[in-house]
C-alpha cells in the first residue's frame, strides 16, 4: 500500500514537472514568435518609410 502511495506520488511529481517545462518552453515559443513579427513590422515600417522618402526625392518641387 505505501508502495502504491510512493509510486503515484512520484508520477504526480513528474507530471507536474513535464507541465511546467511545457508551459516554460510554450512561453519562450509565443515570446519568439512575438520578438519576429516584431521585427517583421519593423522591417515594414522602414520600407513604407523608405518607400515614401524616395517618393518624395522623385517627385519635383516647384
Amino acid at each position: 500500500m505505501m508502495m502504491m502511495m510512493m509510486i503515484i506520488r512520484m508520477m504526480m511529481m513528474m507530471i507536474r514537472r513535464t507541465i511546467t517545462y511545457v508551459m516554460m518552453f510554450g512561453l519562450i515559443m509565443m515570446i519568439r514568435m512575438l520578438l519576429l513579427l516584431l521585427m517583421m513590422m519593423m522591417m515594414m515600417m522602414m520600407m513604407m518609410m523608405m518607400m515614401m522618402m524616395m517618393l518624395l526625392k522623385c517627385t519635383p518641387i516647384d
